[in-house]
């Protein structure tokens, strides 16, 4: 996906996580992974309590993306797991964990140079 505005994958980035929030998502972050990553300018992380609100929140973020932006994941991974979901949209990737698996793997810490928002 070829961005044509600056600051664009910022702007879908804040739609997932508002999306997910509207889930009751916890720990909610964007993480501006550009500057490391190169491929990728954000990473959206949030936590859910269970593996049916995980499955909500990806539904949510999956719907706000393509109602307000027309955009489709080009990568799904995990819908079936139940613990960690990885939607892939090109320029943003958005990981929903449940909370036990995000304690666990901490992805969050290998970005700690880079700029943090907490929602």
């Amino acid at each position: 996906m070829k961005k044509t505005v600056v600051g664009e994958s910022r702007a879908w980035a804040q739609c997932a996580a508002e999306a997910t929030l509207n889930k009751k998502a916890s720990d909610v972050l964007l993480i501006n992974v550009k500057p490391t990553l190169i491929i990728v300018d954000y990473f959206v992380l949030a936590s859910a309590e269970n593996p049916l609100q995980l499955n909500a929140m990806v539904e949510a973020a999956e719907e706000a993306l393509r109602t307000n932006y027309g955009m489709k994941p080009i990568g799904r991974e995990g819908v079936n797991s139940g613990s960690w979901v990885l939607l892939d949209y090109g320029d943003i990737v958005i990981h929903l964990f449940t909370t036990t698996t995000r304690d666990y793997y901490r992805i969050e810490t290998l970005f700690n140079d880079s700029v943090i928002i907490k929602y």
